[in-house]
């Protein structure tokens, strides 16, 4: 199994279009996003739209 980690910051768009087309693969067991603080509007749509998706982990760095 494969573990995507992908590093963030106040780009929700761009980070969500990052891993679109692996979110299904099965070879994929886990996608982990970490959040380097952004501004709280970018990681809020972030968090709502990860909350979809099972396979990822999202957690945010309380400073850059």
């Amino acid at each position: 199994m494969i573990s995507l980690c992908i590093t963030t910051w106040n780009r929700a768009d761009w980070t969500l279009m990052a891993f679109d087309r692996v979110k299904h693969d099965d070879r994929i067991s886990e996608i982990v996003i970490v959040d380097d603080a952004s501004e709280p509007a970018y990681y809020e749509k972030l968090k709502k739209d990860c909350e979809r998706c099972p396979k990822v982990r999202l957690y945010q760095n309380e400073d850059r």
